[in-house]
């Protein structure tokens, strides 16, 4: 995922899930070229959950000092 110009970020996790991975693609289209070139053909990846934003509600970038 470090490579994949589309993720812009990754984050192990714990949990249900191993990594959350924030991508960002142009339209549906191209996230569907994202899955079947990235994630269905990765033999690492067993299964995965998708959620697509209809809206940002809050966005706070920052660093805690």
């Amino acid at each position: 995922m470090r490579a994949a110009k589309e993720v812009t970020q990754c984050y192990m996790v714990t949990g249900d899930a191993d990594f959350v991975l924030i991508v960002a693609v142009e339209d549906v289209e191209a996230f569907d070229v994202f899955l079947k070139t990235k994630l269905y053909i990765n033999p690492n990846v067993r299964k995965f959950r998708s959620m697509i934003t209809l809206d940002r509600v809050k966005f706070e970038p920052r660093i805690l000092v």
